[in-house]
């Protein structure tokens, strides 16, 4: 999903949270060339960051559901 070069990319995005993954998941699935800007370490420990159940079918759309249950996150009641 990103690129190690500094080729020409499509689009650049600043983030690698849940939207800037997931606008990238979704970019690339379309044929564009995408860069992710980043500047912390993954995984990261972070108190209060959570994903929304309405997020889930989102995520499921961009092909990254199975990755992020497969995390054994604390689900959010």
């Amino acid at each position: 999903m990103t690129h190690d070069t500094d080729a020409d990319v499509d689009v650049a995005i600043i983030g690698a949270g849940p939207a800037g993954a997931t606008a990238a998941a979704l970019l690339v699935r379309s044929g564009l060339s995408v860069h992710v800007l980043e500047r912390s370490h993954f995984p990261r420990f972070s108190i209060g960051e959570s994903l929304l159940p309405q997020c889930m079918h989102i995520l499921d759309e961009a092909g990254l559901l199975s990755t992020v249950e497969a995390g054994g996150f604390q689900p959010k009641n």
